[in-house]
């Protein structure tokens, strides 16, 4: 079974995430009345704009490997479903599959979120996994490990995403 804090861990560290100044305090706040409010701060929503993706992926039917690609992205898809929206663009524009995916049961707090997903991969597999990821205004990093049959074999896809907001510029 998948276990998502063991997916690709080092990515998850390895950006540093735009975040508010006091999630980056290690100075605890004066009341606990203040301490309740930034513990349930909304997350951040990644910003609408041109952004890059660094995707790289260790197994599955195409082995694996280290792309890069850009698009633009709007703020309506970003609000409703930001881990979907920065994962299905990162593996559209990096020559990778486009997935028919359904996130399910995503849990988000602060810029902290996780998930699981099933899609239905090359020739109508279905595969399922979950997913984990830091979201910024900014920046993101993101992992996911997908599972399925294929061929009476069983295929894992682990795939890490690094994206990065470049500007407004589309």
């Amino acid at each position: 079974m998948f276990n998502p804090s063991s997916s690709l861990p080092f990515l998850l560290a390895a950006m540093p995430m735009a975040m508010s100044a006091t999630a980056q305090t290690a100075t605890p706040p004066a009341s606990s009345v203040a301490a309740a409010s930034a513990a349930s701060a909304p997350a951040p929503v990644p910003g609408a704009g041109l952004w890059e993706f660094t995707v790289t992926t260790e197994g599955g039917p195409g082995g694996g490997g280290t792309k890069t690609g850009r698009t633009c992205l709007a703020v309506e898809s970003l609000r409703a479903a930001p881990e979907q929206t920065l994962v299905e663009s990162a593996m559209r524009n990096t020559g990778g599959r486009a997935s028919k995916c359904k996130f399910e049961d995503v849990h988000r707090e602060g810029g902290e979120s996780s998930w699981k997903a099933i899609c239905e991969g090359p020739m109508g597999v279905i595969v399922q996994g979950a997913g984990r990821g830091r979201l910024g205004a900014e920046a993101a990093t993101l992992s996911q490990t997908l599972e399925g049959k294929m061929f009476m074999k069983t295929l894992i896809t682990k795939r890490a995403i690094i994206a990065r907001r470049l500007g407004e510029g589309c």
